[in-house]
């Protein structure tokens, strides 16, 4: 593809742009470590998205802990 053609400073640029959207826009946009184990990275983008759903109203909220 056209962006693994390119060289690591596009790659760098790209990155760091990520990162001053991130601290810019941190209740929209998250940043996810991806060298974490890959079950460790999905729990975490599924609890993120499931998370933002909620707090949106999307998705039902979740009763407190030992609340029936």
């Amino acid at each position: 593809g056209r962006f693994e053609r390119e060289d690591q400073e596009f790659h760098r640029r790209v990155h760091d742009k990520y990162r001053e959207i991130a601290a810019r826009d941190s209740h929209r946009v998250v940043i996810i470590d991806g060298d974490r184990p890959m079950d460790a990275i999905h729990r975490l983008i599924t609890a993120t998205v499931d998370e933002k759903l909620r707090s949106a109203g999307l998705l039902p909220r979740l009763p407190a802990a030992g609340v029936r």
